[in-house]
């Protein structure tokens, strides 16, 4: 029907006409997925405004095709395509959509590492949202807010971002804002380690994405369910999420969610014991956002390069890794270092700097902000191995059944498999072998191959051992 109107309107000559309707059909083939047909519907769109002149239609086409080329990982493109949106906005004085401009806007200075900017253009974004009264903008502000409180370890604010956007989407009839508000405050509440709530809240973005029929949300929240299904430790279902997603983000050609599906595949290789397919994924994911120009993922995949490193025993190439993961992070504020401290420590262990290991663990769990239980838990380990090579294997033993504990509560299962493991060893060395026994036979019913192979592995060293 959109493309007989905007057949229509060109045969009539109406440019005018003709333009808005090569707009509508932008909008349209957007949301099915289809962002050539999309990028070619609104570059007409543009063409025809730029011949009539109306600022307001020139405006808003730079927005749309800035909105695809981030769709696409295009960075540098898409920034310079929403400049020019707000710098028209700024001109006429239509302040509508300049809060959803800048908030885009932001969320590039935030890929791009530049937290300062992002911080300013949210805040902006926010204020010219509320001041406009376009709930929109509002909530697409609050949620960049929440991602960024969220990376600089402030959860509870972010949570009350996240909470504000909730509120905002009350009485509004807009399935796709209200899927992706959703999905993201799930994410966000993982982390708090309420799993109960953020499963019932992806629940709810899956029904909101099935009555959008959006398929770039649909896509994102194949990623967000596949993290979900992998974390509670149902690899099938996590596996089959990815793949879905893999397929979905090529065909459209949505290059960061390609990467979101092959670092969940990844994820799936690792935990099933396929090392070298893991690291060719991880690696792909990474040439992905490089080319991009997105720092912030290339930095989160460069850890997870890291901990496959340390696993396979490449301790040097994993801790110039995390260093220099930790590095970017520390500069920014952002609390991830503790996560690639964590690792380096656990490195210069295995390379036997202990001192250094020591320095490094002190430093993670002192960085680990306190509303993140997730990130607490996935740090535990190492740091319980560091502290038992420090001669203090009862305070590691401790801190590791208080994480076990609290990982089972959640059901974060691969994060209490590697706790159990992390114990099993250090219980080990003191004859008891119970512990990586049973750790072996749950890993395997799982399908957490590495995980048993690791415990079977320390069962044999004992084994041969004196």
């Amino acid at each position: 029907m959109l493309r007989e109107s905007q057949d229509l309107a060109f045969r009539s000559g109406d440019r005018l006409t003709a333009g808005r309707a090569d707009a509508n059909l932008g909008e349209v083939l957007r949301q099915l997925g289809d962002l050539d047909g999309a990028e070619q519907a609104h570059e007409k769109a543009l063409a025809a405004a730029m011949e009539i002149g109306t600022a307001l239609g020139i405006s808003s086409q730079f927005f749309n095709l800035g909105l695809i080329h981030k769709d696409r990982g295009a960075l540098r493109e898409a920034y310079t395509q929403l400049e020019q949106a707000l710098s028209w906005f700024h001109r006429i004085d239509y302040r509508i959509e300049e809060g959803r401009a800048g908030a885009a806007l932001a969320s590039i200075h935030l890929a791009e590492g530049d937290s300062a900017k992002a911080s300013e253009r949210l805040t902006e974004a926010l204020a010219v949202s509320r001041s406009t009264r376009m709930i929109e903008g509002e909530i697409e502000a609050l949620q960049g807010l929440a991602e960024l409180g969220f990376h600089e370890g402030e959860l509870d604010e972010a949570l009350q971002s996240e909470e504000s956007a909730l509120q905002r989407l009350i009485r509004q009839h807009r399935p796709a804002l209200a899927a992706r508000v959703l999905a993201s405050s799930a994410d966000l509440l993982a982390h708090t380690g309420n799993v109960s709530l953020a499963r019932r809240r992806l629940t709810q973005a899956e029904a909101a994405s099935r009555r959008s029929a959006d398929r770039l949300v649909s896509c994102r929240l194949l990623g967000t369910g596949a993290r979900f299904s992998f974390c509670e430790g149902d690899l099938a279902a996590s596996r089959s999420a990815s793949e879905e997603q893999l397929g979905l983000a090529r065909r459209m050609r949505a290059r960061p969610l390609e990467a979101t599906a092959l670092r969940g595949l990844a994820r799936i290789a690792w935990a099933g014991g396929e090392t070298p397919r893991a690291l060719d994924l991880l690696r792909e994911a990474r040439g992905i956002a490089e080319k991009s120009g997105d720092r912030l993922t290339v930095t989160e995949i460069s850890v997870e390069l890291a901990g496959a490193d340390l696993e396979s025993g490449d301790f040097d190439a994993s801790l110039k890794l995390a260093r220099e993961a930790a590095d970017w992070y520390h500069d920014r504020h952002f609390s991830a270092e503790s996560l690639a401290l964590a690792i380096a420590a656990e490195d210069l262990l295995r390379l036997q700097r202990p001192a250094e290991a020591r320095d490094l663990a002190v430093r993670a769990r002192a960085l680990v902000p306190e509303m993140d239980h997730e990130l607490r838990l996935e740090i535990a380990p190492a740091l319980a191995r560091v502290e038992a090579a420090q001669g203090d294997p009862g305070k590691a033993l401790r801190d590791l059944g208080s994480a076990i504990t609290e990982a089972e509560q959640a059901g974060f299962v691969p994060v209490a498999f590697e706790a159990r493991l992390a114990k099993g060893e250090i219980l080990s060395s003191r004859g008891e072998t119970e512990d990586l026994r049973l750790l072996q036979k749950d890993a395997e019913a799982k399908g957490f191959r590495w995980i048993a192979r690791r415990a079977a592995g320390a069962l044999a060293n004992k084994t041969a051992g004196p």
